[in-house]
């Protein structure tokens, strides 16, 4: 699923500036969400619900900590990035039902419990948040960069 979000979102957001600079922070976004999430999950202990015997294990998963899910983090953070992008509505709202999807599977599976990927959406909505700001904070001296280059540069024929 992620390389088809990739072939539909990557001609769209190439086209422009703000565009790029979605994409940049997409990318952001996606790779803090799942360090975040690693690294609590090393931190805190809590088990899976099919490590309890509760629910129906549809999956073969590996019987580590469950709390917050890596999944859901990094598709909350891939749908709010989404919806905060200059992109056509329609492919904004596909991409952000698409990550919602993925949460609601991770409990459907039984491979986490309901707090596991609320934890992570706030996770992963934190995340994309940043890497907004961030991302906006770069285009941002990057353009009074640009323009102090475009000011100092001398006016007239080259001698």
């Amino acid at each position: 699923m992620p390389f088809v979000a990739l072939a539909v979102l990557l001609p769209v957001a190439l086209r422009t500036a703000p565009g790029r600079r979605s994409l940049l922070a997409l990318a952001c976004a996606v790779g803090l969400a799942w360090w975040a999430a690693s690294l609590l999950k090393h931190g805190v202990t809590a088990p899976r619900p099919f490590m309890l015997g509760l629910g129906t294990d549809w999956l073969k998963h590996a019987h580590g900590n469950g709390f917050p899910s890596s999944h859901a983090s990094v598709a909350a953070a891939f749908a709010v990035t989404a919806l905060l992008s200059p992109w056509p509505r329609p492919l904004r709202w596909a991409l952000a039902l698409a990550g919602a999807l993925v949460c609601w599977s991770r409990i459907a599976l039984g491979v986490h419990f309901p707090s596991d990927v609320a934890a992570a959406v706030l996770l992963g909505s934190l995340c994309a948040l940043l890497s907004q700001i961030a991302t906006r904070q770069l285009a941002v001296a990057w353009h009074h960069r640009t323009l102090a280059r475009s000011l100092a540069a001398p006016v007239g024929p080259p001698s």
